[in-house]
């Protein structure tokens, strides 16, 4: 006997005798409601559901594509500046990503190149305009860096 097959059976038919009583409860004098409209309900509701995931799974493609782009154009722009930059790191936390550039040693504590990433990165995310992507990006020094740490953190995608 499946256990799971029966917990999902008892949980729809709890779930349909709740929905039977809420609309004895409601319904007026002089109406009638047919099985039919429970039924109506209940793939209405089935396909508000898969329209939501869609939805959700939707924007998150779309915004991933575009945090993507803006780490490979700091990136990028970090390399043609001269900054060394070894690899990024990114986390998704509840609505915003943030993005950890793992810089060397010594750009890390150049001030000047420092300031620089920082003005890179607030340009990228300025051309992109787009609030619906809302992004932090931060700089870290390679010396010590514990990647372990940082994948144990949440930051499950790397770059570089």
């Amino acid at each position: 006997m499946n256990t799971a097959a029966n917990t999902s059976n008892n949980s729809i038919a709890n779930e349909l005798k709740v929905l039977a009583d809420k609309i004895e409860a409601v319904k007026r004098k002089n109406w009638s409601l047919s099985d039919e409209t429970i039924e109506a309900y209940l793939i209405g509701k089935d396909r508000g559901k898969n329209d939501f995931v869609k939805s959700v799974v939707d924007s998150y493609v779309n915004q991933l594509n575009k945090i993507q782009d803006m780490v490979e154009s700091v990136y990028n722009n970090l390399k043609k500046n001269g900054i060394t930059c070894k690899t990024a790191f990114m986390k998704l936390r509840h609505i915003d990503f943030i993005v950890v550039f793992v810089i060397s040693h010594d750009d890390f504590h150049d001030d000047d190149k420092k300031r620089l990433c920082y003005q890179i990165s607030k340009t990228v995310k300025a051309n992109l305009a787009d609030d619906e992507v809302l992004t932090t990006f931060r700089f870290a020094c390679d010396n010590n860096l514990n990647t372990v740490k940082l994948e144990q953190d949440g930051y499950n995608a790397k770059f570089g």
